[in-house]
């Protein structure tokens, strides 16, 4: 038998800024991507984790549950965050100065944005996206959870809100 435990509260949220690169066709710019701005959102967060009971008869036990999703999502409060592998995108640092120049490759009208160095949030993926953003607190999540996490044994979503009524998942 396998039970589930759920996490959901206002606290567990976040404050961050991202872009995301779209790839175009036809663009007449010539440029392959399209690229929005970089903006803030106040994201919002639930977790689910299921499995068998421990020796204590609990998935997990809830204080360790929520004291880890908060300590992740404080991580990632208040950051910029940059996707490493972005194809469209080259980023110079400027570390003397606390800057991170981010370059749109292609067309010359292509922005140019500048973000302090200190406060960039470097995730390794092509892009930014809620999707990516939710995969990768899931797995933060459950790689500081007390519990020895394998695929078949447990399986966990974590449920990213980016803006009211838009939500991505991601599972394991």
């Amino acid at each position: 038998m396998k039970y589930t435990i759920e996490l959901e509260s206002p606290d567990y949220s976040f404050h961050a800024t991202h872009f995301v690169a779209f790839p175009q066709r036809g663009a007449e710019d010539g440029a392959p991507w399209y690229g929005e701005p970089p903006h803030e959102h106040d994201f919002f967060v639930s977790a689910r984790l299921s499995g068998p009971l421990d020796a204590s008869d609990c998935v997990v036990d809830f204080i360790a549950a929520r004291r880890a999703l908060l300590d992740v999502l404080a991580r990632w409060n208040n950051r910029f965050l940059v996707a490493t592998n972005m194809p469209c995108v080259s980023y110079v640092e400027k570390p003397t100065e606390d800057a991170l120049e981010i370059q749109w490759k292609g067309a010359p009208s292509r922005a140019t944005y500048t973000t302090p160095l200190s406060r960039v949030f470097w995730i390794n993926a092509s892009n930014a996206s809620a999707e990516i953003v939710a995969g990768l607190i899931l797995v933060e999540w459950l790689e500081s959870l007390p519990i020895d996490f394998a695929p078949g044994v447990y399986s966990a979503t974590l449920r990213l809100e980016e803006t009211s009524g838009f939500f991505a998942e991601a599972s394991l």
